[in-house]
Protein backbone atom coordinates (compact mmCIF):
# COMPACT_ATOMS: atom_id res chain seq x y z
CA UNK A 1 0.00 0.00 0.00
CA UNK A 2 2.93 2.22 0.69
CA UNK A 3 4.30 1.98 -2.97
CA UNK A 4 0.44 2.44 -3.91
CA UNK A 5 0.60 5.93 -2.51
CA UNK A 6 4.01 6.60 -3.59
CA UNK A 7 3.39 5.96 -7.29
CA UNK A 8 0.24 7.01 -7.83
CA UNK A 9 0.87 10.34 -5.61
CA UNK A 10 4.68 10.50 -6.73
CA UNK A 11 6.14 8.53 -9.04
CA UNK A 12 3.57 9.02 -12.15
CA UNK A 13 3.02 12.81 -12.16
CA UNK A 14 6.54 13.55 -11.81
CA UNK A 15 7.10 10.99 -14.94
CA UNK A 16 4.36 13.05 -16.89
CA UNK A 17 5.96 16.30 -16.12
CA UNK A 18 9.58 15.01 -16.70
CA UNK A 19 8.40 13.74 -20.28
CA UNK A 20 6.79 17.48 -21.13
CA UNK A 21 10.05 19.30 -19.80
CA UNK A 22 12.31 16.54 -21.44
CA UNK A 23 10.55 17.35 -24.89
CA UNK A 24 11.08 21.16 -24.81
CA UNK A 25 14.73 20.43 -24.25
CA UNK A 26 14.97 20.54 -20.09
CA UNK A 27 18.46 18.70 -20.45
CA UNK A 28 18.13 17.84 -16.50
CA UNK A 29 14.70 16.79 -16.31
CA UNK A 30 15.78 14.22 -19.37
CA UNK A 31 18.27 13.14 -16.66
CA UNK A 32 15.64 12.96 -13.77
CA UNK A 33 13.14 11.48 -16.08
CA UNK A 34 15.76 8.27 -16.33
CA UNK A 35 16.11 7.71 -12.71
CA UNK A 36 11.90 7.91 -12.56
CA UNK A 37 11.73 5.07 -15.18
CA UNK A 38 14.30 3.20 -13.14
CA UNK A 39 12.46 2.97 -9.77
CA UNK A 40 9.06 2.29 -12.24
CA UNK A 41 10.63 -0.51 -13.36
CA UNK A 42 11.95 -1.51 -10.30
CA UNK A 43 8.99 -1.26 -8.24
CA UNK A 44 6.56 -2.93 -10.76
CA UNK A 45 8.94 -5.75 -11.31
CA UNK A 46 8.66 -6.33 -7.32
CA UNK A 47 4.76 -6.23 -7.72
CA UNK A 48 4.96 -8.36 -10.61
CA UNK A 49 7.06 -11.28 -9.09
CA UNK A 50 5.99 -10.97 -5.38
CA UNK A 51 2.32 -9.87 -5.11
CA UNK A 52 -0.46 -12.39 -5.60
CA UNK A 53 -1.85 -12.86 -9.40
CA UNK A 54 -5.03 -10.26 -9.86
CA UNK A 55 -7.10 -7.87 -11.93
CA UNK A 56 -4.14 -5.15 -12.42
CA UNK A 57 -1.72 -7.83 -13.17
CA UNK A 58 -1.73 -7.22 -17.36
CA UNK A 59 -2.15 -3.18 -16.05
CA UNK A 60 1.60 -3.92 -14.36
CA UNK A 61 2.69 -5.95 -17.06
CA UNK A 62 2.33 -2.97 -19.68
CA UNK A 63 3.49 -0.64 -17.27
CA UNK A 64 7.04 -2.83 -16.29
CA UNK A 65 7.32 -3.21 -20.17
CA UNK A 66 7.13 0.52 -20.87
CA UNK A 67 9.58 1.56 -18.38
CA UNK A 68 12.17 -0.92 -19.68
CA UNK A 69 11.71 0.49 -23.23
CA UNK A 70 11.88 3.72 -22.66
CA UNK A 71 14.43 3.30 -20.19
CA UNK A 72 16.69 1.69 -22.23
CA UNK A 73 15.86 4.02 -25.16
CA UNK A 74 16.96 6.86 -22.88
CA UNK A 75 20.28 5.20 -21.73
CA UNK A 76 21.63 4.47 -25.78
CA UNK A 77 20.88 8.25 -26.63
CA UNK A 78 23.21 9.17 -24.04
CA UNK A 79 25.89 9.45 -26.39
CA UNK A 80 24.98 12.33 -27.69
CA UNK A 81 25.04 13.70 -23.93
CA UNK A 82 28.52 12.87 -23.88
CA UNK A 83 29.25 14.24 -26.74
CA UNK A 84 28.11 17.32 -26.30
CA UNK A 85 30.55 20.29 -25.07
CA UNK A 86 31.22 19.53 -21.10
CA UNK A 87 32.26 21.92 -18.11
CA UNK A 88 33.60 19.26 -16.21
CA UNK A 89 37.09 20.70 -15.90
CA UNK A 90 35.07 23.82 -14.37
CA UNK A 91 32.72 21.63 -11.65
CA UNK A 92 36.32 20.82 -9.07
CA UNK A 93 35.33 19.41 -6.00
CA UNK A 94 31.81 19.84 -6.86
CA UNK A 95 31.49 16.77 -7.89
CA UNK A 96 33.15 14.81 -5.08
CA UNK A 97 29.83 15.35 -2.47
CA UNK A 98 27.62 13.86 -4.48
CA UNK A 99 30.35 10.70 -5.69
CA UNK A 100 30.95 9.93 -1.92
CA UNK A 101 27.13 10.32 -1.05
CA UNK A 102 25.90 7.75 -4.24
CA UNK A 103 28.64 5.20 -3.21
CA UNK A 104 28.05 5.70 0.85
CA UNK A 105 24.19 5.40 0.25
CA UNK A 106 24.96 2.45 -1.76
CA UNK A 107 26.79 0.69 0.44
CA UNK A 108 24.45 1.68 3.36
CA UNK A 109 21.72 -0.13 2.17
CA UNK A 110 23.50 -3.19 1.22
CA UNK A 111 24.72 -3.43 4.51
CA UNK A 112 21.06 -3.26 5.38
CA UNK A 113 20.13 -6.13 3.32
CA UNK A 114 23.36 -8.21 4.26
CA UNK A 115 22.28 -8.36 7.90
CA UNK A 116 19.39 -9.81 6.68
CA UNK A 117 20.24 -12.10 4.40
CA UNK A 118 23.39 -13.76 6.37
CA UNK A 119 21.81 -14.36 9.52
CA UNK A 120 19.17 -16.55 7.95
CA UNK A 121 21.95 -18.18 5.55
CA UNK A 122 24.22 -18.96 9.01
CA UNK A 123 21.09 -20.31 10.33
CA UNK A 124 20.42 -22.68 7.41
CA UNK A 125 16.47 -21.39 7.06
CA UNK A 126 14.72 -20.03 4.59
CA UNK A 127 14.50 -16.03 4.13
CA UNK A 128 12.60 -14.43 7.17
CA UNK A 129 11.55 -11.28 4.78
CA UNK A 130 10.66 -13.61 2.14
CA UNK A 131 8.40 -15.40 4.77
CA UNK A 132 6.71 -12.77 5.90
CA UNK A 133 6.36 -12.13 2.14
CA UNK A 134 5.12 -15.62 1.59
CA UNK A 135 7.90 -15.85 -1.74
CA UNK A 136 10.63 -17.67 -2.04
CA UNK A 137 13.53 -15.02 -1.84
CA UNK A 138 12.72 -11.48 -1.05
CA UNK A 139 12.69 -9.40 -4.34
CA UNK A 140 13.96 -6.64 -3.12
CA UNK A 141 17.35 -8.06 -1.56
CA UNK A 142 17.95 -9.73 -5.27
CA UNK A 143 16.68 -6.45 -7.58
CA UNK A 144 19.01 -3.96 -5.12
CA UNK A 145 22.38 -5.94 -4.92
CA UNK A 146 21.94 -7.78 -8.07
CA UNK A 147 21.84 -4.67 -10.18
CA UNK A 148 20.72 -1.00 -8.49
CA UNK A 149 23.02 -0.42 -5.87
CA UNK A 150 25.83 -1.68 -7.53
CA UNK A 151 24.63 0.56 -10.66
CA UNK A 152 24.46 3.47 -7.62
CA UNK A 153 28.11 2.80 -6.61
CA UNK A 154 29.10 2.88 -9.90
CA UNK A 155 27.87 6.17 -10.78
CA UNK A 156 29.15 7.70 -7.47
CA UNK A 157 32.64 6.08 -8.40
CA UNK A 158 32.26 7.85 -11.75
CA UNK A 159 31.48 11.34 -10.30
CA UNK A 160 34.71 10.80 -8.15
CA UNK A 161 36.88 10.29 -11.04
CA UNK A 162 35.44 13.34 -13.25
CA UNK A 163 34.12 11.24 -15.62
CA UNK A 164 31.55 12.71 -18.12
CA UNK A 165 29.43 9.49 -18.09
CA UNK A 166 29.24 9.71 -13.73
CA UNK A 167 28.17 13.50 -14.32
CA UNK A 168 24.97 12.42 -16.82
CA UNK A 169 23.79 8.99 -15.30
CA UNK A 170 24.20 10.66 -11.30
CA UNK A 171 20.72 13.05 -11.65
CA UNK A 172 19.21 9.71 -12.32
CA UNK A 173 21.27 7.40 -9.56
CA UNK A 174 20.37 10.39 -7.42
CA UNK A 175 16.26 10.62 -8.39
CA UNK A 176 16.03 6.88 -7.81
CA UNK A 177 17.36 6.50 -4.64
CA UNK A 178 15.31 9.49 -3.18
CA UNK A 179 12.31 7.92 -4.35
CA UNK A 180 13.08 4.21 -3.05
CA UNK A 181 12.98 6.18 0.46
CA UNK A 182 9.38 7.51 -0.35
CA UNK A 183 7.43 4.10 0.13
CA UNK A 184 9.65 3.25 3.38
CA UNK A 185 8.76 6.85 5.16
CA UNK A 186 5.32 6.20 4.02
CA UNK A 187 5.11 2.40 5.28
CA UNK A 188 4.90 3.70 9.24
CA UNK A 189 1.91 5.61 8.57
CA UNK A 190 0.18 2.32 6.43
CA UNK A 191 1.23 0.45 9.58
CA UNK A 192 -0.58 2.44 11.28
CA UNK A 193 -3.52 3.02 10.00
CA UNK A 194 -3.76 -0.34 9.37
CA UNK A 195 -3.09 -1.85 13.39
CA UNK A 196 0.18 -2.67 12.81
CA UNK A 197 3.66 -1.87 14.45
CA UNK A 198 4.13 1.31 13.05
CA UNK A 199 8.05 1.29 13.51
CA UNK A 200 8.79 5.03 13.70
CA UNK A 201 12.91 4.55 14.20
CA UNK A 202 13.22 4.34 10.23
CA UNK A 203 11.89 8.02 9.92
CA UNK A 204 14.84 10.18 11.11
CA UNK A 205 17.50 8.12 8.85
CA UNK A 206 15.71 7.42 6.22
CA UNK A 207 14.62 11.02 6.03
CA UNK A 208 17.59 12.24 5.96
CA UNK A 209 19.23 10.28 3.52
CA UNK A 210 15.92 11.34 0.91
CA UNK A 211 16.51 14.88 1.98
CA UNK A 212 20.42 14.80 0.85
CA UNK A 213 19.30 12.69 -2.07
CA UNK A 214 16.80 15.21 -3.25
CA UNK A 215 18.74 18.19 -2.52
CA UNK A 216 21.73 16.78 -4.39
CA UNK A 217 19.62 15.32 -7.04
CA UNK A 218 18.03 19.08 -8.04
CA UNK A 219 21.23 20.31 -8.07
CA UNK A 220 24.01 17.47 -9.23
CA UNK A 221 27.28 19.56 -9.20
Amino acid sequence: MAQDVANLILVAPATVALVLRACRGHMLAWLWRVGVLAFTAYSYSIYLFSVHFGPLFLLWVAVLGLSVFTLVGSLSALGAVLAGPGRLGRLGRALRLPGWFLVGAALLFATMWLGEILPDLLAGTGSASAAAWRVPSNPVHVLDLAIFLPAVAASGVLLLRRSRLGAVIAPGALVFLALTCVPILVTPFVAQARGAAPGWAVIPPIGLVSSFTSATGSNPG
